[in-house]
């Protein structure tokens, strides 16, 4: 989605998550490398919210900071974001 703007990708990050499809997986996978926080983080909650498979791993390098946001989980997940 690089030809998309910051709104462009958050736009289409609301309805990859409205129309609950897994098949956008790899591409909200690929929004948690965006140079836009907002973006990230969108990304990284809708990836939460329509449970993808493969989305969550363990950071790449050990000095790499994870924050929690508790507020946006349900019981038993976390969301981390970068």
């Amino acid at each position: 989605m690089p030809a998309l703007g910051p709104f462009g990708r958050l736009t289409a990050i609301e309805v990859f998550e409205e129309g609950a499809d897994p098949r956008c997986g790899p591409a909200l996978i690929a929004l948690l490398n965006d140079d836009e926080p907002t973006v990230r983080e969108w990304a990284a909650i809708a990836l939460a919210n329509l449970e993808i498979d493969g989305s969550c791993s363990a950071p790449p390098s050990p000095t790499q900071e994870w924050r929690v946001r508790p507020k946006q989980m349900s019981a038993g997940k976390a969301l981390f974001l970068r």
